[in-house]
């Protein structure tokens, strides 16, 4: 119990609001190509590091960060994980399976994961209890950093998940499962990995 309290006072003593290093040189030039209040189409270009013309995309909705959980309840017949089945417009209209997700909204990222536990899972848990299990970037054409988190629910009672009010957030839930082979996300797998290895 002493290396997990120590764990979570590190975390909460590390601004957990940092990121990955977005290191550019005094010569690259961004420019956005497209914007709406979601999404930002941006290209980059230095010539000095041979680079001519990168397109990529932006989150502005959520500053380029997003949190992700994947909480986890021991059972006398083993450990079973919490995922979402949801529509993910992008992936097409039937429901996928899914990590628990969020963007980031201002403040401190474990304000938003306590949020979001409660909002998609219904689970109201206290921002001590939150495990960083790292932070990574998802895809070569966005910058879109992921902080990746975990949380011990065993024995936590199950509330009402109060969602955010939109249309497939309503349609969308929550369960407890051994097998995480049917996610379609591979931040569920990254998360796992992470949570194995710590």
């Amino acid at each position: 119990m002493k290396k997990h309290e120590d764990i979570v006072n590190r975390i909460i003593a590390e601004d957990s609001s940092k990121n990955l290093n977005l290191d550019f040189s005094a010569t690259a030039k961004i420019v956005p190509v497209y914007t709406d209040k979601w999404m930002e189409m941006r290209i980059i270009t230095d010539d000095d590091n041979d680079v001519h013309g990168y397109s990529y995309s932006h989150e502005k909705s959520c500053d380029g960060k997003k949190i992700v959980i994947l909480p986890f309840r021991r059972e006398n017949n083993g450990t079973e994980y919490l995922l979402r089945r949801e529509v993910t417009p992008c992936w097409g209209l039937k429901p996928v399976v899914s990590s628990i997700t969020g963007g980031y909204e201002g403040g401190d990222l474990i304000d938003t994961v306590v949020k979001e536990l409660q909002e998609e899972a219904g689970y109201l848990v206290d921002k001590n209890d939150i495990i960083h299990l790292d932070s990574m970037f998802g895809i070569k054409s966005s910058d879109t950093i992921y902080f990746i988190y975990t949380v011990d629910l065993t024995g936590k009672q199950k509330g009402e998940a109060t969602g955010d009010g939109s249309e497939l957030e309503k349609k969308a839930y929550c369960y407890w499962t051994k097998d995480i082979s049917q996610a379609k996300d591979p931040f569920v797998y990254a998360a796992f990995v992470k949570l194995q290895n710590r």
